[in-house]
């Protein structure tokens, strides 16, 4: 389990993180793609997962919705281990024209 205090937390993300908004507030983030390939008996795929590091707040929730990359996302998956900074899973959040 990793630990941190609160400005080693600070350091990190004023070293490489980018701002995200959230419901017009900034915060620092470090956005990071996790690459696997799923192989099957019929096929294989070969995917990405996406997610952003930031000091844990409480009011990011699972179902909220952000815009990153001009494209609104939408967190589902947290991992807090309880250091102060968690990992927030995201998606795109498809409209109808998408589908």
């Amino acid at each position: 389990m990793r630990a941190f205090e609160i400005q080693q937390v600070y350091a990190l993300l004023n070293s490489f993180g980018e701002t995200l908004n959230y419901n017009g507030v900034d915060f620092l983030a470090i956005k990071e793609v996790r690459s696997f390939f799923l192989e099957g008996s019929d096929n294989s795929v070969f995917t990405h997962e996406y997610y952003f590091t930031a000091k844990t707040d409480p009011n990011l929730q699972v179902g909220s919705i952000l815009v990153i990359d001009n494209k609104e996302q939408m967190i589902y998956h947290i991992d807090d281990d309880l250091s102060g900074v968690s990992d927030y899973f995201y998606r795109s959040v498809l409209d109808d024209s998408e589908y």
